[in-house]
């Protein structure tokens, strides 16, 4: 996980009655004390992040045999405009 941003929803998560899995994309550095699976990645730019949820949405899409049209600069669109929010 990148800090302590997110730490409540995921303690929560993991803690939880129900166990609700997590999946985490993460550093090398990162901490995954309570992520079920992790997923590797450089969280430090823009484009790899947009890539990792493209890839992401692609592998859901495909084993769900649905089709998959969504361009990787559309997701990069998102993820910047939720970059910029946040600041």
């Amino acid at each position: 996980m990148e800090s302590e941003f997110f730490l409540q929803a995921v303690t929560e998560a993991f803690c939880s009655n129900i166990r609700i899995p997590v999946i985490a994309f993460a550093d090398v550095d990162a901490s995954m004390r309570y992520v079920d699976i992790g997923i590797p990645g450089n969280l430090t730019n823009k484009r790899c992040i947009a890539r990792l949820f493209w890839l992401l949405g692609k592998i859901v899409r495909r084993t769900r045999n649905q089709s998959w049209r969504v361009p990787v600069l559309s997701i990069l669109v998102v993820v910047v405009k939720v970059l910029k929010a946040e600041n």
